[in-house]
């Protein structure tokens, strides 16, 4: 370390390691002067702006959410009423399909009583719109008076078609009422069956004299078709509607020697007593 002393002002000078104080404040203020350079760059370049010398379009940044593709729900399968494998017998040959059949909303009966007292019934239903759904139900015994009180009124064999076309339900016999789907939407449908239960046995009378309860079997579908129910055979006697006003009780109109007719009457009140001898075995 040099000290000088002069006349005068007095100065005074400090030299550390080969440098002046001067030149430390120099230095001190250099890197002062770059700290503040660098903040500012730093403060400049911000999200949508170029950083100095940068060259092309200004970076952006979205602002917006991603979008994710719309998830639809899981859409699980229908669940199909589970049905029986068809054992469906041949149909009863011994009603021939009737030509008469329904061109109108309403419900036709075709009946032939068997030696064993059964029915063949063919039952043509053309509904007022079409559908997929039947419900059947077999007569009630109350409705045939006390006389038939003991009946059992069954459909057995049962087969549904639509205009030639067989349509698979799944059962052959109706004991009870019963909501039968079908597998398409028709317009009219033919049930061919096999009536057991719905014969009694006069007694005290004639030999092979009887009684049975007929009824459309697919009443509880629409009540209000005009139903028509046709008795077929030689040995039919007569024709009763127990549930119609007692003027119109005796409701049969013969056609011919073979048949007995109830024409037009509301299916709710189609409920037809018939008189008639057990056909013999060979008929």
């Amino acid at each position: 370390m040099i000290f000088g002393s002069g006349r005068g002002r007095g100065t005074c000078m400090a030299v550390v390691g080969g440098r002046t104080a001067a030149d430390r404040v120099l230095i001190l203020l250099g890197i002062l002067g770059s700290a503040a350079i660098a903040v500012a760059a730093v403060v400049y370049y911000e999200p949508g702006s170029q950083p100095p010398g940068a060259t092309g379009p200004p970076a952006t940044q979205s602002t917006q959410a991603t979008s994710r593709p719309t998830q639809q729900p899981t859409r699980q399968p229908t669940r199909q009423p589970t049905r029986r494998p068809s054992t469906q017998p041949p149909l009863p040959s011994s009603v021939p399909t009737v030509p008469g059949a329904p061109a109108r909303p309403a419900i036709r009966l075709d009946t032939r009583p068997r030696p064993d007292g059964t029915f063949d019934v063919i039952e043509t239903v053309v509904f007022r719109q079409p559908q997929n759904w039947l419900v059947l139900v077999p007569a009630l015994p109350r409705t045939g008076g006390d006389a038939l009180e003991a009946a059992r009124p069954r459909a057995e064999q049962l087969r549904v078609t639509s205009e030639g076309r067989p349509l698979d339900v799944g059962i052959a016999e109706i004991d009870r009422e019963l909501d039968v789907p079908l597998p398409e939407t028709v317009a009219q449908v033919e049930l061919r069956y096999r009536l057991t239960g719905a014969t009694v046995r006069s007694t005290p009378s004639a030999d092979r004299r009887a009684l049975a309860l007929l009824a459309p079997l697919s009443v509880a579908t629409d009540e209000t078709l005009r139903t028509t129910v046709v008795v077929r055979g030689a040995t039919v006697l007569n024709l009763t509607c127990p549930l119609l006003p007692t003027a119109q009780q005796l409701c049969a109109s013969p056609t011919g020697p073979q048949a007995g007719v109830v024409s037009d009457v509301p299916a709710a009140d189609a409920v037809v007593v018939a008189q008639f001898n057990l056909p013999p075995a060979s008929s």
